[in-house]
């Protein structure tokens, strides 16, 4: 049994008891970090979970419902199927292999549009913050060792906040997503001067909208007071809780149509635990929230930031006590669907705009429908290491792309963290040599990029180390060498619904080898045949090769 999504387990879940519910994954450093539960939820693998699966028979099965569900696959007779809902439905797909039956899955579901060819040809797209000054120095580096750049992606452009609350503490950016011009005072001439170089320029936004100091509103809007006013975030429950099926417990009222909040009512759903501000999230079952966020997306992040990219994240953060717009939706079954209906949004917007086949975004959540959607879909940026899958290292890593292929999220990638805590560690030898292997292992992904932690200032940079920007440069550089080959495997995930990165099963489906509890290899298209190292200190390894011939 394989698939469930962006699932950090074992490919072969045959055995095993698997929970479908979002959440994320947190540390604050971009180190080693650990699945962390969701507030009023049981227990889940990652945070693009999703119920289906693939056969090595050819057999597949996923469900329409999203609430959460349960997959037995202890017994070795038989499956059983446990969701929160009176009423589920699903599909049983029959195929001759397993590719034949992901084929038919992805063509009932959608299927992802290929990515720019830009994205592919030009190298690595980085992940960069601290200010116009900062942004420039790391690019000059990287020039300087001939590495093929195709992007950066700055995650502060917003401004940061120093966060006062005593569980919090540190920095973050501001949720407000609107150009910072005393951060980036020379942003526009940046955008210009990466352009010139064939440098695209991305940001960062989430559904999360913020109350920002007098100081920082721009002038041009301010962003929390127009979703407070249009009431488009998601509100507090007048009744406070569930009933068993996970709708409202409320006195009915005089109107059509019963409703889990007063509509006369705009206290806003408590996202944020910091205690200074205010932060909402946007209720995307609210079609003029969706509007509204769409002209947010369209003006703020395209025409005024002039960026070609973004991402897109925190779909999996949906309030299951929550009370939403639509009077027939209960979180129970839109914490899930809220990542569809993320995706869904951000796509509208690109295609309104103007902007699809130039631009793309990343989300970090997904469900059922997100491939239809979505650009890329990426495992999180914060488990860098080479501990064992249990502590969400390069293992877990591998596996979650593998897992997402098998559901359909054929752009499925991770970013590799350039940056270590300073209380955790500093740049010595052992860390570098971790943060090479995962620059090697992600040159044969679908995506090529990196991520230099949430909280600059307590962590060490890879971008100052020379021996780093060397090995960034030479897997850049690989990665843009095998552009047309990527690109021709694109073209058949949008017509086939193969993913980029394929568990070797996918062709080999006879092969016990690859029934093993972790994967240890993967493919790259149907010729390209990868077995990572996920140890330090390796200098040989054996590795077991397929049936077929193969050149090294």
């Amino acid at each position: 049994f394989f698939g469930f999504g962006h699932r950090l387990g074992s490919p072969n879940a045959k055995g095993s008891e698997v929970h479908v519910l979002h959440r994320g994954m947190s540390s604050p450093h971009g180190y080693a970090g650990k699945p962390s539960s969701c507030q009023h939820s049981i227990s889940s693998s990652s945070s693009c979970a999703i119920p289906q699966f693939v056969t090595s028979t050819g057999r597949a099965l996923f469900l329409h419902n999203y609430e959460p569900s349960v997959f037995d696959l202890r017994s070795p007779t038989w499956l059983g199927i446990r969701t929160h809902t009176s009423y589920a439905k699903g599909v049983l797909i029959g195929g001759e292999s397993i590719l034949d039956a992901l084929q038919i899955y992805t063509s009932i579901r959608g299927r992802t549009k290929p990515l720019p060819g830009w994205t592919q040809r030009n190298g690595v797209i980085l992940g960069v913050q601290g200010g116009t000054k900062a942004v420039n120095e790391v690019v000059k580096r990287l020039e300087k060792y001939g590495c093929p750049m195709a992007g950066v992606l700055v995650r502060d452009w917003t401004g940061v906040k120093q966060l006062t609350h005593q569980h919090s503490g540190g920095r973050r950016i501001w949720y407000n997503w609107i150009m910072e011009r005393g951060h980036y005072s020379h942003w526009h001439a940046l955008v210009d001067d990466l352009e010139i170089k064939g440098i695209s320029t991305g940001v960062y936004i989430n559904p999360y909208i913020e109350e920002i100091p007098v100081h920082l509103r721009s002038g041009r809007r301010y962003l929390f007071s127009e979703a407070k006013k249009g009431k488009f975030f998601v509100k507090t429950r007048v009744d406070g809780g569930n009933n068993s099926n996970g709708s409202s417990i409320i006195k009915k009222k005089s109107s059509k149509q019963q409703r889990n909040f007063n509509d006369d009512d705009n206290t806003i759903y408590p996202i944020s635990n910091e205690g200074d501000t205010q932060v909402g999230l946007i209720d995307l079952t609210n079609r003029n929230a969706c509007q509204w966020y769409k002209q947010v997306v369209q003006s703020e992040v395209f025409e005024y930031a002039g960026a070609s990219f973004y991402m897109a994240d925190m779909g999996e953060t949906a309030p299951i006590l929550g009370a939403y717009h639509r009077p027939d939706v209960n979180g129970l079954s839109h914490h899930n669907a809220y990542s569809d209906d993320w995706a869904r949004v951000n796509r509208e917007a690109i295609k309104e705009a103007g902007r699809d086949g130039d631009s793309f975004f990343i989300v970090k959540a997904g469900y059922g429908r997100t491939p239809k959607y979505a650009g890329t879909t990426c495992l999180g940026d914060y488990v860098t290491n080479l501990k064992k899958r249990k502590d969400g290292g390069l293992q877990s890593v591998l596996n979650g792309i593998v897992n997402g292929g098998f559901s359909g999220f054929t752009y499925g990638h991770c970013a590799i963290s350039v940056a270590v805590p300073r209380t955790v560690n500093s740049l010595d030898n052992r860390t570098k040599e971790m943060m090479c292997r995962w620059m090697e292992m992600n040159a044969f992904t679908a995506l090529f990029r990196t991520h230099d932690g949430e909280t600059p200032d307590e962590t060490v940079s890879g971008y100052g180390d020379k021996y780093l920007l060397k090995a960034l440069a030479r897997w850049s550089t690989v990665y843009a060498t095998l552009a047309e080959y990527r690109i021709r495997i694109f073209n058949e995930a949008s017509f086939r619904g193969y993913p980029v990165v394929r568990h070797p099963v996918l062709h080999f489906p006879s092969d016990e080898q690859f029934m093993t509890e972790d994967a240890f290899s993967f493919m790259l298209g149907d010729s390209i045949y990868i077995a990572p190292i996920m140890r330090c200190g390796v200098v040989k390894t054996k590795t077991y090769i397929p049936a077929g011939r193969w050149i090294h």
